[in-house]
C-alpha cells in the first residue's frame, strides 16, 4: 500500500484498528449523522468491534476498506486526532469500480476536511487501484455532502426514486460518479 496516498499537511488516514471500534460506534449512531446514513437499526458495539477488526476490512477480499481520519497535532500538542471515518466499499475488482463514504464528527464538518479525505481516497483508487470509477450514495437533503462530492469533481448521473423507507416515508437516492479520466484531466 502506497501510504503517500493517504496523507496531507493536516490530515492522514490509516486502517481501522479494534480500537477504533469506539469511534465507528459513535458515528453510526449519531442523532445528527443519522439523516444521512442508511442503517436501517443501531449498530451494536460489538458489530463495531467486528467491523473494524483487521480481518474484516480487506478490501480485495471483503470488498471494503475501512480508515479512520485523524488530524495531525504538533508533537507539542500530542497524539493525533481521530476525527471520522472513511471507506472504499462495494468494490467489483472486474468492472474496476468502487463506492465511497465519509463520515466526519459534527465539529471537523465543513472546515474542507471531507475535501482532503475524498482526493486522497479518489487518488488511491484510481492510482493504486487502477480503477475507472468511483461513485458515491448521496441523499438529496444533503447538501454538504453534495457540495463537497461536487469540488472535488463528482457529477449527479442518478436518482434512485423513493430508494430508502424512512420514518416520514421514502427518501430518494442520487448516484454521484467520478471517472479517472475526469479526475486526472478535467478537474
Amino acid at each position: 500500500m502506497n501510504l503517500h496516498h493517504f496523507s496531507s499537511q493536516r490530515i492522514f488516514l490509516r486502517r481501522c484498528e479494534e480500537t477504533d471500534a469506539d469511534l465507528l460506534y459513535a458515528l453510526e449512531n449519531d442523532p445528527q449523522i443519522d439523516c444521512t446514513n442508511t442503517l436501517v437499526e443501531p449498530l451494536a458495539l460489538f458489530e463495531a468491534r467486528q467491523i473494524t477488526s483487521a480481518r474484516e476490512s480487506e478490501l480485495l477480499s471483503n470488498g471494503f476498506l475501512l480508515l479512520v481520519v485523524c488530524l495531525k497535532q504538533s508533537e507539542m500538542q500530542g497524539e493525533n486526532i481521530p476525527i471520522g471515518i472513511a471507506q472504499l466499499y462495494d468494490f467489483n475488482f472486474f468492472h474496476r469500480r468502487s463506492a465511497v463514504g465519509i463520515v466526519l464528527k459534527g465539529e471537523y464538518q465543513h472546515r474542507g476536511y471531507g475535501e482532503k479525505v475524498l482526493h486522497m481516497l479518489i487518488n488511491y483508487a484510481f492510482k493504486a487501484l487502477s480503477l475507472h470509477q468511483v461513485y458515491a450514495e448521496i441523499y438529496p437533503t444533503n447538501t454538504a455532502a453534495k457540495a463537497c462530492f461536487s469540488k472535488v469533481g463528482f457529477q449527479k448521473v442518478a436518482t434512485l426514486p423513493q430508494w430508502y423507507k424512512m420514518d416520514d416515508g421514502y427518501q430518494d437516492l442520487e448516484i454521484h460518479t467520478i471517472t479517472k479520466e475526469f479526475f486526472y484531466n478535467e478537474h
